[in-house]
């Protein structure tokens, strides 16, 4: 009789096991899918901080940023009037970004003015944001659309009337 006992709940015990596994599977990546938002979320903030301390700064001033992202997770910087312009990546952390292949994302640039675009948790989760004063760098070897990856330097530079971003 008791082996009878002893079959039933490890029977048991796997059936709860599975719901485990198959139910709680979804909510853990929900959780994970929220906890990379919210650190990109947290790097957005502490650019637009930055950004701002160096908007109240003497003109050619500059400030550096090091980018603290997940790993599949990107922020962009795109000039809203020609977000078609080729993304900027001289260095290796950069992300290349064709805007041919990108439509939906020109269009929700240049619809909302962002000036900012970031994914995190894959590029099908693509959001804007926009900072009114700061635009991707114009002039030199840094002009350009550009985006930046976990580990990468920004730097921001005061122009006046403008924040211009490039990367290091």
């Amino acid at each position: 009789m008791e082996s009878a006992g002893m079959a039933f709940a490890i029977i048991f015990t796997i059936i709860v096991i599975s719901f485990l596994l198959v139910f709680g599977y979804q909510q853990i990546t929900q959780w994970l899918a929220f906890q990379e938002k919210a650190q990109v979320a947290k790097v957005l903030t502490e650019m637009e901080d930055t950004a701002q301390r160096n908007y109240d700064k003497a003109e050619d001033s500059t400030d550096r940023y090091k980018v603290k992202l997940p790993a599949n997770a990107a922020i962009c910087f795109v000039d809203p009037q020609h977000p078609e312009k080729r993304i900027y990546a001289r260095e290796r952390t950069a992300q290349n970004w064709d805007p041919r292949s990108m439509d939906a994302v020109k269009v929700m640039i240049r619809n909302n003015g962002y000036n900012i675009f970031y994914y995190a948790g894959g590029e099908a989760s693509i959001e804007g944001y926009k900072i009114g004063f700061l635009a991707p760098a114009s002039d030199g070897s840094n002009a350009g659309n550009f985006c930046a990856r976990n580990g990468m330097t920004v730097i921001f530079t005061n122009k006046g009337l403008t924040v211009e971003v490039s990367p290091a």
